[in-house]
């Protein structure tokens, strides 16, 4: 297969995705890695789609291929790690993410996704981690709805507990994405006054 005829299946797996076709995607891109095992951002991109999709475990498998092939790709270790994270694997799942941060720094994912499972495995005081890593996160980009969701979890989940520094944080969310049905779930599950 050549270069253009690679580029070609991924830009057509790439639209049934853009579709909601995540599924469809994952199957194409998988019919190219068969061809091309070693090929990182098709393996990365059928991580990406299981992610999607809702299945973290299957997610890990093309993903730590990637990783295992081209150990430097900033969005192999990210994806790994957040899907290492959606299975409570949170200490491997962080190591990728330190990893991911190395090779691509002031990355308001990498550093949100970092500060959420420092969160759930509690490690984290006011003004450090989480919160350093979540506040490092909107300072990156000061419009990211999930990071001020993300902060408003910390004070609830975590050893600082504060549940009107909570409402405060999702308030914030809810102002810059007031359509998020994740964020208002987020917000209501928790219920508070």
């Amino acid at each position: 297969m050549s270069e253009n005829k690679i580029y070609d299946v991924m830009m057509k797996a790439t639209s049934m995705a853009d579709a909601g076709d995540f599924m469809g995607a994952v199957e194409m891109a998988e019919e190219l890695i068969k061809e091309y095992p070693d090929f990182v951002p098709t393996l990365c991109f059928i991580g990406d789609m299981y992610l999607h999709l809702g299945s973290p475990v299957l997610a890990i498998d093309p993903l730590e291929k990637a990783v295992n092939y081209k150990p430097d790709f900033y969005q192999s270790h990210y994806l790994l790690g957040c899907a290492l994270g959606r299975t409570m694997s949170f200490q491997r799942a962080i190591h990728h993410l330190r990893i991911a941060d190395k090779l691509e720094p002031n990355h308001t994912e990498i550093n949100r996704n970092l500060g959420w499972m420092l969160c759930m495995i509690g490690e984290e005081t006011e003004g450090s981690p989480p919160s350093a890593e979540l506040n490092k996160a909107i300072k990156i980009d000061p419009t990211n709805s999930l990071a001020y969701n993300d902060m408003a979890v910390s004070y609830l989940v975590g050893k600082s507990k504060s549940p009107q520094k909570a409402k405060l944080w999702f308030e914030k969310a809810l102002k810059l994405n007031p359509q998020s049905e994740f964020i208002r779930n987020t917000y209501e599950s928790f219920k508070i006054g």
